[in-house]
């Protein structure tokens, strides 16, 4: 502090040496660099006349905020940096030069912080860098102020979803040559935001096949190959499994009346890339059957395969079975040229139908064709009907039914009905004489002379 030296009442005169050594003091005590007041103060505000303040340090102590104006007032810099300690303002970097506080920009009441530059980087170097909200806000992420654009919306709290919203009718565009959903070991879900049908193609649905799911109750799911293309599901097994009752359907959507082009619903074919198909001779395309209880146990009861038995050959179809009955229930069955066999070497076979149904042998599925109808039921008959004029031809013997002279008087015929009596012998009647019902006499008569039985 300088002493100058003063007298109590005014206009009183100091003396020479008293004035001397005021300068003296003043001199002495004068300021070289603002640097040398260790406290200084302003009394009003500070104008840097548009140059640049440099090496601003707060020592031991706080910084509640840093403006910087022009000479017309205007705020050039307006940093708020609230409980800091050790902070510098150099370089045109805000930093902290001891521990690890953090820095908080804060804008006055609903303020907004705006970053006026063309890329903006976060992160300290290789560290993981973290972009949030303060407190339990959401965060949204969007161009031009939010007007006009899409929006990425991270919702706060537990379970909070993220919502990517394109503005209009954009699309949401995962640009990489893997995506993944799920979270760890949870399954996942990729579904519609509401009622609409989800497609899944490629290159945009641009000369693509489709798997398209159908929305609402019972709706199909459509796989729809490209062109020619085939719909491949690779494995030494495929299952294809379902909880209605009716079983899984197979079969071919046919839009036109034309006979040309009529695919099978169900096809099983054998691929040997390694060899040529006159190599392939009884290698089987195979489709099996089985069931499955609730043990989770399965049972096979058979399969029915197609073999290639070599060039000019026709192909050999073979239904085999296991131990258990295996019935197949047919419509109607078309079989190519060849030869149909039924049964095994070892056992017989049985060809019934599978109800109260008769059994009808014909040619050309019944046209212009004879018939053998074994009818159902007691006492069921056999008929054989030839075609128009046609002849029943047997090549052998013909055998008929034999009775006693007893038996068959018991019992009563019809037009047509012939049988051979086993104990005919008396008189001009060997044994084995052919009768037949006689209607006029209502009885069984000789056939040789109508003689009664």
């Amino acid at each position: 502090m300088t002493t100058i030296v003063t007298r109590a009442g005014k206009g009183s005169a100091l003396t020479w040496t008293e004035g001397d050594s005021n300068f003296t003091n003043l001199n002495t005590a004068k300021l070289e660099n603002i640097s040398e007041d260790l406290t200084p103060t302003l009394g009003g505000n500070l104008d840097v006349n548009e140059k640049t303040l440099t090496g601003v340090k707060a020592v031991q102590g706080n910084i509640d905020g840093i403006t910087i104006k022009n000479s017309s007032g205007t705020n050039l810099i307006s940093v708020g940096i609230a409980g800091v300690d050790y902070c510098t303002v150099n370089a045109n970097i805000v930093r902290t030069v001891s521990g690890d506080e953090s820095i908080t920009i804060q804008p006055n009441g609903t303020g907004d912080i705006n970053l006026s530059a063309d890329t903006v980087v976060v992160g300290d170097s290789a560290a993981a860098a973290t972009i949030t909200t303060n407190g339990a806000g959401n965060l949204t992420i969007s161009t031009n102020s939010g007007t006009n654009s899409g929006t990425i919306v991270i919702n706060q709290g537990a379970d909070g979803n993220i919502a990517l919203t394109p503005n209009g009718t954009g699309d949401v565009q995962l640009v990489a040559d893997t995506v993944v959903v799920g979270d760890a070991a949870a399954a996942a879900t990729i579904t519609t935001n509401g009622a609409g049908n989800l497609t899944l193609s490629t290159n945009a649905g641009t000369n693509s096949g489709t798997i398209a799911i159908t929305q609402g109750a019972s709706a199909n799911i459509t796989v729809t190959p490209n062109g020619t293309g085939l719909f491949l599901v690779s494995g030494q097994t495929v299952g294809v499994r379902t909880n209605n009752t009716t079983g899984v359907i197979i079969g071919r959507n046919q839009t036109t009346t034309s006979g040309a082009y009529q695919y099978p619903a169900l096809m099983a074919q054998k691929v040997r890339t390694d060899i040529l198909t006159a190599a392939m001779t009884l290698e089987p395309a195979t489709i099996g059957f089985s069931t499955r209880d609730s043990a989770s146990v399965n049972t096979n009861f058979g399969r029915l395969s197609c073999s290639y038995q070599g060039t000019g050959s026709n192909p050999f179809f073979r239904a085999s079975v296991s131990v258990d009955t295996f019935t197949t229930n047919l419509d109607c069955a078309i079989i190519g040229v060849g030869t149909a066999q039924w049964g095994n070497t070892t056992g017989g076979y049985t060809h019934t139908t599978p109800g109260a149904g008769n059994l009808t042998l014909s040619t050309n599925q019944g046209t212009n064709s004879g018939t053998i109808v074994i009818t159902n039921g007691v006492n069921g008959a056999i008929t054989l009907t030839p075609n128009g004029t046609g002849r029943v031809t047997i090549g052998n013997p013909l055998r008929l039914a034999s009775y006693t002279a007893a038996a068959l008087t018991a019992l009563t015929g019809a037009v047509g009905d012939v049988a051979a009596v086993t104990n005919s012998a008396g008189g001009s009647h060997p044994n084995g004489m052919l009768a037949f019902w006689d209607t006029t006499n209502a009885r069984w008569s000789y056939v040789h002379d109508n003689s009664a039985v």
